[in-house]
């Protein structure tokens, strides 16, 4: 293992380039996590794609093999390490680990071979891994939060569907499930209704299309006025979500923005199968 902890011991992760330049840094608090960019600039950092990068790079990151534990720096360009391609710095509470990486371009029938030379050792590693050399050469982008909403499924007591040209639709938490309250009083379907609600509570676009879209943008998108748009409100009628869905950017992704947000993101229709065209489909089966 090259860094030797474990993800949750993880404070911050610095990723500088070989010039000693800066790429990005990734830091967790107790509210989240913190992602600083080269020109400082600070967005909140997606928490399982962070999550899935800590893991990477201290359980998974191992080596195949030990190259030699007297690494002689005449040497570093036969692997990749003169300069390196990257030097990532890992913070604990306790402990900093920090190592060079290396990449040497794979010859025909091989793959790319990592070598990563430990900080404050002569003990160089090489890692084999096809697929390590893209995981940690991912742009800062990758780690910017795609959340559209994000609650406590627990707290939904009431859900309101908006669609273009119909009236709104009412559903509220009953004892066993759901009822709909408007525009007609009837039994709705729990595990729709359920579905929706745990789709909701965690709510990422696949990908950020528009950090700040213009009027015309959103009409033409139609999130503004939107072709459907859901409210989710707790006991006290405090909003938990309120998320516009647009027409479809492709055969596959459709426009999505939170209210009181200014991005705009597309996300996979897949994901929001269960929200309704029409209120008749919340209505139980007699």
């Amino acid at each position: 293992q090259v860094f030797a902890t474990i993800p949750d011991r993880v404070t911050e992760v610095r990723v500088t380039d070989g010039a000693g330049e800066p790429k990005y840094s990734l830091s967790r608090e107790d509210n989240g996590g913190t992602l600083v960019g080269q020109d400082d600039t600070r967005q909140r950092a997606d928490d399982g794609i962070v999550g899935l990068f800590l893991v990477r790079i201290t359980k998974n990151l191992e080596a195949d093999d030990y190259v030699t534990d007297a690494f002689d720096s005449a040497e570093a360009a036969t692997h990749g390490l003169s300069p390196p391609a990257l030097h990532i710095a890992v913070k604990t509470a306790d402990d900093t680990f920090g190592a060079k990486i290396g990449f040497v371009r794979a010859k025909e029938g091989e793959d790319a071979t990592t070598y990563i030379l430990v900080d404050g050792s002569r003990t160089l590693i090489r890692n084999t891994d096809p697929t390590l050399q893209e995981d940690l050469l991912k742009p800062a982008r990758t780690f910017v939060d795609r959340t559209v909403s994000r609650f406590d499924p627990r707290r939904a007591q009431r859900l309101v569907f908006h669609v273009d040209g119909q009236r709104a639709a009412q559903v509220d938490r009953a004892e066993g499930g759901w009822r709909l309250t408007q525009p007609e009083t009837r039994d709705a379907k729990a595990w729709r209704l359920d579905a929706i609600v745990r789709t909701m509570a965690r709510l990422r676009v696949s990908r950020w299309h528009r950090d700040e879209a213009t009027a015309t943008e959103l009409d033409e998108w139609r999130l503004a006025p939107a072709a459907r748009r859901l409210t989710i409100h707790d006991a006290d009628d405090e909003i938990l979500a309120d998320v516009s869905l647009g027409k479809y950017a492709d055969d596959t992704y459709r426009f999505v923005k939170a209210e009181a947000a200014t991005k705009v993101g597309l996300i996979d229709d897949t994901v929001l199968r269960t929200v309704p065209e029409r209120w008749e489909q919340l209505v139980a089966s007699p």
